[in-house]
């Protein structure tokens, strides 16, 4: 009888925890004051929100209205994003204004990538290629709607955004590449809306990540990423981390992706899983609502110390909300990475329109 009324309230200690209000790093904000005289938004302060610049180089304007053979400054911007990169130094910042660019961006640089308004200033791909193609480390990109990367055949995807030094089929295998911080962008209508590989101490956050083929990859050997108050919704799947296990060249090679956050997120509505993890350590998924994808909330496989707690699963019960595969000891200690979970939703989760 005794071992009974503990085993009872050790469960209610449980579920009590989940009610637990988790607290939110504040983050710092900076500001520039921008003019653009043409359009009347004279002397209007810009907020270069949650975004920490790369470092304290010169600023250089972009403006799709402009004339052609600007210098980049306030008076004579250039007319593409492109033209204002290639003219950066390390440090720099690129500050585009509102408007609809049709470019395949590469960033070879380390700068800070700055849109005046994520719902006025898009990058369109026109189906043409990766709009967006990081390939050094220390790199901001705020501020934009990403959108138009053509439909490729793998391993020539497109994406919206990628993070990858070459393509990775090119000898010598990709460099890995850090601190890459994405956010308060709208991701919609690509092959990939966003792909992380390789890459190391990075961030997406406050984005929106919609009707995109596949939504957000997380890849080979990817270590300590932060995923928050995004909400990624009606793709094919919602974020999906893997790392390869394998043979490459004649070496067998386990490149695991592990230190992963995903805090804060509204995932749902996608056609396959919610999230995906396989051949990861140490992810985090706290504080989500993920709810109504088309195949499960959660899929885990071959993966260990994935701890999901409190969550809203789209329903008060568990059962049918996670999957395991490939690795026994989940289905032992289940309850120690899943439970407790949220009884309602989380009102934090996902950016706010």
């Amino acid at each position: 009888m005794q071992e009974k009324i503990i085993a009872i309230g050790i469960l209610i200690c449980l579920i009590a925890a989940n009610f637990i209000t988790l607290s939110v790093t504040s983050m710092k904000m900076y500001s520039l004051t921008i003019t653009k005289g043409k359009t009347g938004l004279n002397n209007k302060n810009k907020r270069l929100s949650e975004i920490t610049l790369i470092g304290n180089g010169k600023i250089i304007y972009v403006d799709d209205d402009a004339e052609p053979g600007g210098n980049g400054s306030k008076e004579r911007p250039y007319n593409r994003i492109q033209d204002a990169i290639n003219a950066a130094s390390n440090g720099d910042t690129i500050y585009v204004y509102s408007g609809k660019y049709y470019e395949n961006v590469i960033l070879k640089k380390s700068v800070s990538l700055i849109g005046e308004d994520k719902y006025t200033t898009i990058i369109d791909g026109n189906g043409k290629g990766i709009v967006i193609w990081i390939k050094v480390s220390h790199v901001n990109v705020s501020g934009f709607t990403v959108t138009g990367s053509k439909a490729g055949e793998w391993p020539t995807s497109y994406y919206g955004i990628q993070v990858l030094s070459q393509q990775w089929y090119e000898p010598p295998l990709p460099k890995r590449l850090t601190n890459i911080h994405i956010s308060n962008c709208t991701i919609e209508d690509n092959e990939v809306g966003l792909r992380l590989y390789t890459t190391s101490n990075s961030s997406v956050k406050n984005c929106e990540i919609k009707d995109n083929d596949h939504s957000f990859l997380v890849y080979e050997s990817s270590h300590n990423i932060t995923v928050t108050n995004c909400y990624i919704h009606h793709g094919g799947d919602g974020i999906h981390c893997w790392g390869f296990k394998g043979y490459i060249d004649g070496k067998y090679r386990n490149n695991f992706c592990s230190n992963i956050s995903i805090t804060y997120c509204n995932i749902s509505y996608n056609h396959c899983e919610g999230i995906y993890i396989e051949n990861c350590k140490n992810v985090k998924i706290h504080c989500n609502n993920i709810h109504d994808n088309g195949y499960v909330g959660i899929d885990v496989r071959s993966s260990s110390h994935v701890n999901a707690r409190f969550n809203w699963w789209g329903d008060t019960v568990w059962q049918d909300f996670f999957y395991f595969l490939g690795n026994k000891k989940f289905f032992k200690v289940r309850f120690s990475y899943f439970f407790p979970w949220r009884m309602v939703p989380v009102q934090e989760a996902g950016i706010k329109n």
